[in-house]
């Protein structure tokens, strides 16, 4: 795991631990073509105390070594070309994510963002080129891999619910219970761990696939933790016209509508895992 100047002096003025005074920051760079849609909005009702930012490559990668962030997130994008790991750096970038966890940060990862975070990705849809790329300086020692057999949908434009549509998962409930529900989804991974005995606690899987892959993951790492996500939890029915020019959010709503419901229990019960880690 790498270390930077602004990790040192993080565990130097207090000695390691939870950032819980910090700020929300979201990456989103047109260079990138980040998709963050309803996320900072939605995340104002989880952590209304809290400051939120959206912030372009070069200050989001500066706040992760400043005490002043608490929940770092990378969401998905809205094409097929993820540019994340070349626009943040690298394996030098891939360390400095590695130390804003170990230093105490909470690190959020939604479809591209947790592709970008995994040792291995494999993404080959089957109306597409494949893509492929090794990140020995992950976070997740595990292999991303998407669109799911079934699951994938051809984005045909640049709007964020293109591609987007609801697929059958089974999460953990707070109970501990497993319940099922379908969440919206547009070509994220699955996550395979190269390690028999991993210690990454899964939250959700993708229901009705051979081996129940992987959907949601929770990974402790130093004094911080990663929320892996492949699905897209934060997308919640919206009342929406049916007028053809919103044809597709139209459709996209009514496969929501039924599960919002279990959507809403999942959502809020992984966002208070990340308040009781941050307010312990």
């Amino acid at each position: 795991m790498g270390t930077d100047t602004a990790a040192l002096r993080w565990r130097k003025k207090t000695g390691g631990g939870v950032r819980r005074g910090g700020d929300i920051i979201i990456y989103d760079d047109p260079r990138a073509q980040t998709s963050i849609s309803c996320l900072p909005q939605v995340l104002s009702k989880n952590f209304p105390d809290r400051k939120i930012y959206a912030t372009p490559t070069e200050i989001f990668m500066r706040a992760l070594g400043e005490d002043r962030a608490a929940l770092a997130v990378i969401p998905g994008i809205w094409s097929e070309d993820s540019k994340y790991y070349d626009l943040m750096g690298g394996s030098e970038g891939q360390k400095k994510i590695q130390d804003f966890v170990a230093d105490g940060g909470i690190l959020m990862t939604i479809c591209a963002g947790s592709y970008l975070v995994s040792s291995r990705t494999e993404y080959a849809p089957p109306w597409g080129t494949r893509r492929e790329r090794n990140n020995p300086d992950a976070l997740f020692n595990a292999l991303a891999r998407g669109p799911l057999q079934g699951m994938g949908m051809e984005p045909m434009g640049d709007e964020w619910y293109d591609g987007v549509h609801a697929v059958p998962v089974e999460f953990k409930a707070a109970d501990k219970t497993w319940k099922k529900a379908r969440l919206a989804y547009g070509n994220g991974p699955a996550l395979f761990p190269y390690e028999l005995n991993h210690d990454y606690e899964v939250l959700a899987r993708y229901d009705k696939l051979p081996d129940a892959p992987i959907a949601a993951a929770w990974h402790k790492a130093g004094m911080g933790a990663a929320l892996w996500l492949g699905v897209l939890p934060h997308i919640g029915w919206q009342p929406v016209d049916n007028h053809p020019s919103v044809k597709k959010v139209w459709d996209l709503m009514n496969q929501l509508k039924p599960q919002e419901p279990a959507r809403k229990e999942f959502w809020d019960g992984i966002m208070d895992r990340i308040e009781r880690h941050l307010n312990p």
